[in-house]
């Protein structure tokens, strides 16, 4: 157990439940809000967080294109994802979102393990997205959930290889509450 999870009040390392259901628990958070993404800014954030996520909870993916989660090891690839599979580009089912940064266009790319926040051991995710507003423009951030008993150092590297590697405007780190949307 990390120093900081055994300095916590025992009440904040249980989840809230909420008839019988958890509602939400405490997680490590990195956000940080960015300038671009360019897009190898965006291949450098999901490099990052492939090396820091172990490799068992790198499960699922989705960008604006699927209305679902997909198998990173099985991507569901679209037409520009097969010509860049076709080409030998690494990460094909990323071609719809390297093609929306190319075109000024909003984006979101997420990792998820597929685990649900009810799970003892957490979650880990990656979510980028960038939206695109008529009045001022574009809108980017990263954002970076593990579970609470992961190392805290986990969090420092993240943002010390983000603020060295990706242009930003601002971000924040530490604890956060994730919560169950059907539960608001």
């Amino acid at each position: 157990m990390s120093v900081m999870m055994s300095s916590l009040p025992p009440d904040l390392m249980n989840p809230v439940r909420l008839n019988g259901r958890v509602a939400c628990r405490l997680m490590l958070d990195l956000t940080a809000y960015l300038v671009g993404p360019t897009e190898q800014e965006l291949e450098y954030l999901i490099s990052l967080y492939e090396h820091l996520c172990p490799k068992d909870r790198l499960v699922n993916y989705k960008i604006a294109e699927l209305q679902y989660w997909a198998p990173v090891a099985q991507p569901h690839l679209t037409a520009s994802g097969r010509a860049a599979a076709a080409a030998g580009v690494p990460r094909p089912y990323l071609e719809p979102v390297r093609r929306r940064i190319r075109e000024g266009r909003a984006f979101e790319i997420q990792y998820w393990d597929g685990r649900g926040i009810d799970d003892v051991e957490g979650s880990w995710s990656f979510s980028c997205r960038r939206v695109h507003l008529q009045a001022s423009g574009h809108h980017s951030f990263v954002r970076v959930l593990i579970p609470l008993q992961s190392d805290p150092g986990i969090l420092t590297a993240l943002a010390g290889a983000l603020a060295k590697h990706v242009a930003l405007y601002s971000g924040h780190a530490g604890l956060t509450f994730a919560y169950d949307p059907w539960l608001k």
